[in-house]
């Protein structure tokens, strides 16, 4: 991937620096210079022309610009009538032309200006310079105001209007830069050779630390993955958390740092310095350096598609540079874009195989997977087949809807998601359903938002903590509903092999904790359980019911239906920040911090396996094992035995781990025939306490719950039963709670504790303990299992064929 660059012609360009870009849509943008005058441009033409601004009398020059709701723009392919007219060139836009930017300048101004020139306000906001001004985008149409800072050392706050907040921040030396974080709650800013986190609305001293050996000239905060850029004139540019935690520092190039711009969807960033362009992964290693023969690059701004970059230069340019070159694979298909609107396809297993694919308009998204490519230009939708690249679907888009965000496959349909909705369609091209949510907060990405055949999964846009499940079919709610977890969910995925009954949601946490969810609960009391700690770049296999993941620098495997967990070999090839690209077959491809490239091989005899028990071939899967002799196959078949309830296998399985301790339960798993208490021992020996508890209430054991939750000393969960079974009966007497609060009394004097909870005291001296009753009363339990047993022996009704 590399950006393509090209240069603004000397007639439509400005005659001094420009300081000051930003884009009115995905077609046009905006420029301001020390020429003292803004222009707006075509970008495809590179034609600009003159913004003349009205009740204007001075000549200022400027430092910095911004359009308003920068993160919410929409371009749209609707064309509106634009009053700014010239006899060589014609500006029109959606963007509304009542909007207002800033302009911050030399003498300590702001200026609040619409795209129509006429001034609205001028707000003196600083002694000396105003060097920079940002729109606080929480709020649509930039009613949340804007931060400003200059050289007298100040952070101010100001309304949309342009009335003074408050004053965050006051230090004895200039501010050169400053910006928001995601939510708009936290301002980063540079002084020197420091940088300062400041958080609103907290009473608090900022985080502050050295970002540079010289000064800090430029940063970025984005707003999707929570990094900090910055650069400096000690000629590097560095990345940071959001915390000021040190994650990447480049080389030392020829010359300061000049300018730096991240990326709307957080995957990379732009550096800028004297004739030089870098185009950088989010991870800090560099796609491409391109030197365009222009100066020192002021400014950088990022179209709203992610796919264009336009900045100022020293010599009055402005540079236009859109991304190409960007390689997609799946399986032994590789997709290249080779430029605006073209795509080379090449089948990787033969060199025979080559195609081009051409669109009528410029390629915003693509996605490649299932044997099919899916590519949404700014008006149009193609879906190829790989059985045949030269007659694709195409689907004109709805017009207003804004432009293509996220596209997400799996086996039969896909997830077309953009600015103002979120829609699933199948591979024919028609419209299956349309998922109702709300269009305002965070956009969705690779990381909040899945599909799968039978349910779509999508974190909740402003309430980080909740999931959403959909049916694909009619856009409906799934399952058991919203998943409330209670962390911010950073990353989520859904696994694509079986039906709604194996489907499993994976989610991680802010903590870096990655849990597990069910789609339907089933009875089972718990929905959600944790699987690990330290995870990252989750990623479940095409094929099969497994997940691959990061754990400290490790890579790991995991078994969705059996949470079974494999360390696949030597870490010494990882670094800090290496991810999952993809995980397709048995091929685990992950792209390294230096941004190189490392492919795993997992074991075939995995996929086997998991192949044979998802068709119930058992004697298939012993021989796979056999074959092996692996105790992490061993273990993996024993999880999915007892998963299909084939205890016998489970028992070949955990002989072979050497794991006495556990054929003794199978046995009497294997002999039991009453259904629900060998539901109680299945959950049970899975450690699901809840839901053995539950197994045993549910099948009219009370006793046998109070003495499960004594025995892993749960007495206050045991008390509870104890009166709730007497309740059920109509029992005054209580007949269970001389069992609890005898062994709750039991527990104590071995710990030499007195009984200080109040909950017991109420009942000690109401009750008389008598072991001999008490074990009375666990022989004719014991008993009563043992009718139960002989009955269906002699053709009772609850025998269970083993």
């Amino acid at each position: 991937m590399r950006l393509r660059i090209k240069l603004s012609p000397t007639l439509s360009s400005h005659t001094e620096a420009v300081n000051g870009v930003d884009w009115l849509n995905t077609d046009e943008g905006i420029t301001i210079s020390d020429d003292h005058l803004i222009k707006l441009w075509i970008m495809d033409k590179m034609e600009s022309m003159d913004l003349s601004i009205v009740n204007v009398k001075e000549k200022i020059f400027p430092t910095s610009l911004q359009l308003s709701n920068h993160s919410l723009r929409e371009a749209t392919s609707k064309q509106t009538n634009n009053p700014l007219k010239s006899s060589n060139t014609k500006i029109s836009t959606s963007k509304n032309f009542s909007e207002i930017f800033l302009v911050t300048t030399s003498d300590g101004k702001i200026y609040l200006l619409n795209l129509n020139g006429k001034l609205e306000k001028i707000v003196d906001a600083h002694h000396g310079a105003t060097i920079m001004a940002r729109w606080n985008n929480s709020e649509p149409g930039g009613a949340g105001g804007f931060a400003s800072c200059g050289e007298d050392g100040c952070v101010k706050i100001w309304s949309k209007n342009g009335m003074l907040r408050s004053v965050l921040a006051q230090i004895g030396k200039p501010i050169y830069s400053l910006d928001w974080n995601g939510d708009c709650s936290k301002l980063v800013y540079c002084a020197g050779d420091e940088c300062f986190i400041k958080q609103l609305n907290v009473q608090s001293s900022p985080i502050k630390w050295r970002a540079h050996t010289g000064l800090v000239t430029c940063l970025g905060w984005s707003a999707v993955n929570d990094q900090i850029l910055t650069g400096g004139e000690d000629c590097r540019y560095r990345l940071w958390n959001g915390q000021g935690r040190p994650l990447w520092s480049s080389a030392a190039y020829a010359f300061p740092i000049s300018s730096v711009a991240w990326s709307h969807n957080g995957t990379m960033f732009a550096v800028g310095s004297f004739n030089l362009l870098r185009l950088c992964d989010k991870s800090g290693w560099s796609h491409s350096m391109e030197r365009p023969n222009c100066g020192s690059i002021n400014c950088l701004s990022w179209s709203p598609d992610c796919l264009q970059l336009i900045g100022g230069s020293a010599s009055g340019q402005l540079l236009h540079a859109h991304i190409v070159e960007k390689r997609l694979i799946w399986e032994q298909l590789e997709a290249i874009q080779i430029n605006r609107r073209t795509i080379n396809i090449r089948d990787l297993s033969s060199e025979v195989v080559r195609e081009r694919l051409e669109t009528k308009d410029r390629i915003i998204k693509m996605e490649i997977g299932f044997n099919y490519l899916i590519v949404a230009t700014s008006k149009q939708l193609y879906i190829f087949s790989a059985k045949n690249w030269n007659t694709p679907i195409v689907n004109d888009l709805r017009e207003g809807s804004g432009l293509v965000s996220l596209i997400r496959l799996c086996e039969k349909c896909f997830l077309l998601v953009d600015s103002s909705s979120v829609q699933v369609l199948n591979y024919e091209g028609k419209s299956i359903c349309n998922i109702k949510i709300s269009s305002f907060g965070e956009p969705f990405n690779e990381q909040t938002a899945a599909i799968a055949n039978d349910l779509v999964v999508l974190r909740d846009k402003t309430q980080h903590s909740l999931i959403h499940l959909f049916d694909p079919q009619n856009g409906r709610v799934a399952g058991d509903g919203e998943i409330k977890h209670l962390s911010n969910i950073v990353e989520l995925c859904v696994n694509q092999c079986g039906g709604i009954v194996d489907r499993r949601i994976i989610f991680l946490d802010i903590n870096g904790d990655c849990f597990i969810a069910l789609v339907n609960r089933y009875g089972a009391p718990e929905r959600i359980q944790k699987i690990g700690s330290l995870l990252s770049c989750l990623t479940p296999n095409n094929s099969t019911n497994m997940m691959a993941a990061l754990q400290d620098n490790q890579k790991l495997l995991v078994n969705l239906l059996t949470l079974s967990k494999l360390e696949l070999g030597d870490n010494s090839e990882l670094t800090k920040g290496s991810i999952i690209l993809s995980f397709i077959g048995n091929i685990i491809t992950i792209r390294r911090a230096d941004g190189s490239l490392f492919i795993y091989y997992i074991p075939p005899l995995i996929t086997a396996l998991i192949n044979s028990t998802q068709h119930h071939q058992w004697e298939k899967a012993l021989r796979i094992c056999n074959s092996a002799k692996e105790e992490f196959l061993w273990a993996t078949l024993a999880g999915l035995a007892l998963a299909e309830k084939s205890f016998t296998i489970a028992e070949i399985c955990y002989g072979q781990l050497k794991e006495a301790e556990k054929l003794v339960p199978l046995a009497e798993l294997r002999s039991q025939p009453n259904p629900q208490l060998r539901s109680f021992q299945i959950a049970l020996f899975g450690g699901r306490l809840r839901e053995a508890e539950s197994a045993l209430l549910k099948s009219g054991h009370f006793f046998r719950a109070i003495m499960l939750n004594l025995s892993v000393f749960r007495f206050e969960r045991a008390l509870e039963l104890a009166l709730n079974s007497s309740e059920r009966q109509n029992n005054g007497n209580k007949e269970h709670l001389d069992t609890v609060i005898g062994y709750r009394q039991r527990y104590l004097d071995l710990l030499g504790h007195s009984e200080t909870n109040s909950k017991f005291l109420k009942y000690l001296s109401q009750v008389e303990v008598d072991w001999p009753h008490i074990f009375e009363k666990i022989r004719e339990d014991n008993a009563k299992d043992q009718r139960q047993w002989a009955a269906t022996t002699t053709g009772g009704t609850l025998g269970i064929p083993n």
